[in-house]
């Protein structure tokens, strides 16, 4: 299965313009080992446990703990190394493209008992570019509970990309955890899925208002200061409708300030974007 994968991967990779391949569901299925639910006994992995261990791992159970943690391992390590040879044919065969995978952001105990999916090592070792994290909530404050443990720079290099589940969920709500991860110090925000926001016309017509078209926009990892001018400019948009329906609760001469000092600070954006130099870095 996992070289059928591989070349499949391969296939995409130099047979399509893509900019990179995610990772979904790139664990193993939830498990309650007590209520009899527990996943991984296919032929190939019992014979390999079995060749490492002497025991077949049908014949465990966790009242087996030092088993037990080894089959526990030894299911981590399917993940792991899956991931490791992905990353390493994506770097071999496209090294511009971006590997991201979308993971659960439960505490990893949780993760490694019941899914396997110890991701961590991934982000920190440099296999994958992006950590989507499948932070899937009702309301704001769930959402930032779900993502501000992983947004403290343990993860670099790789870049924390929170989700926002669309499915059932307010456009109110929706913004206001947009907002709510622009807030943080998030890579910037993953939307789950395209079907949810095809549906949309309201919100879109939101993204329309404010961040014009994307046709051409800048992919940030290869473009970082050209993308900066852009969503700078999203940014200026959002404050021109804010302003425009009374939503900006400044004087006029503070928002005559504020006016210049963003004319001043757009343009030495676009200069730095024209002509990247310490000094142009400097001045923004």
């Amino acid at each position: 299965v996992r070289r059928s994968l591989l070349r499949l991967f391969d296939e995409i990779l130099t047979q399509y313009d893509v900019d990179g391949l995610q990772l979904d569901y790139i664990r193993y299925p939830f498990q309650d080992p007590s209520a009899g639910r527990s996943y991984g006994y296919g032929t190939a992995s019992r014979q390999r446990f079995k060749a490492l261990t002497g025991v077949d791992p049908t014949d465990i159970s966790p009242s087996d703990r030092a088993l037990w943690e080894q089959w526990t391992d030894f299911r981590v390590e399917q993940i792991d190394s899956f991931v490791s040879a992905t990353s390493r044919l994506v770097r071999r065969r496209r090294p511009e493209a971006i590997l991201s995978a979308a993971v659960f952001p439960m505490p990893e105990h949780d993760r490694r008992h019941k899914i396997q999916q110890v991701w961590e090592q991934w982000a920190r070792e440099g296999e994958v570019d992006i950590i989507a994290t499948m932070s899937y909530a009702i309301d704001t404050p769930q959402l930032e509970a779900l993502v501000n443990p992983w947004l403290n720079g343990s993860l670099s290099p790789a870049i924390v990309l929170p989700a926002i589940r669309l499915l059932n969920l307010p456009n109110t709500l929706a913004l206001d955890q947009i907002q709510a991860l622009r807030d943080l110090p998030a890579g910037g925000y993953a939307l789950f899925a395209a079907e949810n926001l095809h549906e949309n016309t309201a919100l879109q017509q939101v993204f329309q208002r404010t961040q014009g078209s994307v046709d051409a926009a800048a992919v940030p990892y290869r473009e970082p200061f050209k993308a900066a001018a852009e969503r700078y400019d999203v940014l200026q948009r959002e404050w021109g409708v804010a302003l425009s329906n009374g939503r900006l609760y400044v004087s006029a001469e503070q928002q005559r300030q504020l006016m210049e000092q963003a004319i001043a600070l757009g343009s030495y954006m676009e200069q730095l974007a024209e002509e990247p130099s310490p000094k142009h870095i400097r001045q923004a």
